[in-house]
């Protein structure tokens, strides 16, 4: 391999890098959204429970949040609130947040082979600048 082949193939690793960090970021944003609606199904449920003077039993008739419109969240499956219960919404969206964070794991790791490869091409071209245009 080459300087130019090395700094080429630095370029791509740089790339792909860049490329990661943006999805790894968007899925951060998404894994916030999910945490935003999360907060406002509790609350919601926590207003209505104590409205209605049920402080004692959760899964009581004014926990059920059938009258609730849910957020408009890009990127984030809305969940119908019609008749579901508290704790189902929060099953789907935990469950959405955990294949959120799988994805992020396996983009970190993919971001740590590409670095990995970026510095190894980076000192590649480094010893063929040193070699090829030496003066003297």
């Amino acid at each position: 391999m080459g300087f130019a082949d090395a700094v080429t193939g630095r370029l791509f690793a740089t790339r792909r890098r860049s490329d990661l960090e943006f999805q790894i970021q968007s899925i951060m944003e998404r894994k916030l959204a999910v945490l935003d609606q999360c907060n406002s199904i509790s609350s919601e449920l926590a207003n209505t429970i104590f409205q209605e003077g049920q402080h004692g039993d959760i899964s009581s008739q004014a926990a059920l949040l059938g009258w609730l419109s849910p957020n408009n969240l890009v990127g984030v499956p809305q969940i119908g609130i019609g008749g579901n219960t508290y704790e189902t919404q929060l099953a789907q969206l935990q469950t959405l947040e955990k294949e959120l964070e799988v994805k992020q794991n396996k983009l970190e790791t993919e971001l740590e082979a590409v670095k990995a490869e970026e510095e190894s091409l980076k000192k590649i071209a480094n010893d063929h600048a040193k070699k090829d245009f030496k003066i003297g």
